[in-house]
C-alpha cells in the first residue's frame, strides 16, 4: 500500500514572492516534522511543503531549485554550488548530471541507499546542497562588499535558496535521455554558449 506522508507547512505567500520564505511563521519547524522530512525511505510517500514531492525508493530524481527573489549567481558563487554539489555525490547520492544558471540548478540524482531497504530521502539532500553552498557564498559575497558604503551593504541577501524546490521522478529510460538533454541545453537555449559542453557549470 502507498504511503502518504504528510508534513504541515505554512501556507504559500502572496503571488510574487519566493514560495515558502516571506510567511511570517516560515521559521516554525517543530522537531517531529524535521525528523519525518529527513527519515530515511522505506517505501512510496508523498509529503507536501508548498509542492507536493513524491518519493520512491530507487528512485531517480529531476530537482530544480532557484535562488530567493532571483538572486543572480556570480561566477564564483556558481563555482561554490558546484563544488558541493559534487562534493555530496559521495556520500548521498549518485549523480548523472547537472547544471547551475544565473537563478537556478537542475540536478538528475539517485539517493544512495544506507542498507537495503533504506535510502536517503531528497529533503536531507536537499538540505545538505544548499545549505553549505548558502553558508559560502553568503561569505563570499560579504568579503566582496565589506570596503562598500552601507547602502551596498544592504545589497547583500539573507537568504540564498529558495527553501522550497521542484522534483519529478523519472520513471523510464526515454526520460532519463530526454532530461539528460534538456539540461545539457539550458545553456545553449540562453545564448552562453554553441555547444554545452564547453559551458563551466555544467556536469555530466
Amino acid at each position: 500500500m502507498k504511503k502518504i506522508l504528510i508534513v504541515e507547512r505554512a501556507p504559500s505567500p502572496v503571488h510574487g514572492k519566493a514560495a515558502g520564505n516571506d510567511h511570517p511563521n516560515k521559521n516554525i519547524e517543530t522537531d517531529a516534522n524535521r525528523e519525518k522530512l529527513f527519515s530515511p525511505i522505506t517505501e512510496f510517500q508523498i509529503t507536501y511543503r508548498n509542492l507536493p514531492h513524491w518519493q520512491n525508493p530507487g528512485s531517480v530524481y529531476f530537482v530544480t531549485f532557484r535562488t530567493y527573489h532571483s538572486l543572480i549567481l556570480d561566477d564564483v558563487s556558481k563555482q561554490i554550488l558546484y563544488d558541493n554539489i559534487v562534493y555530496y555525490s559521495k556520500t548521498k547520492y549518485d549523480l548523472f548530471s547537472f547544471i547551475i544558471m544565473d537563478d537556478h540548478a537542475h540536478l538528475i540524482i539517485q539517493p544512495k541507499s544506507t542498507d537495503p531497504n533504506l535510502f536517503i530521502c531528497l529533503p536531507e539532500i536537499m538540505h545538505a546542497v544548499k545549505g553549505y553552498a548558502a553558508k559560502e557564498i553568503k561569505k563570499h559575497l560579504s568579503l566582496m562588499w565589506e570596503n562598500a558604503d552601507m547602502e551596498k551593504q544592504r545589497l547583500i541577501p539573507d537568504r540564498i535558496f529558495q527553501g522550497e524546490y521542484y522534483d519529478r521522478i523519472i520513471r523510464n529510460d526515454k526520460e532519463f535521455y530526454n532530461t539528460m538533454d534538456y539540461i545539457a541545453l539550458n545553456s545553449v537555449k540562453k545564448g552562453l554558449c554553441k555547444n554545452p559542453y564547453d559551458y563551466q557549470w555544467y556536469y555530466y
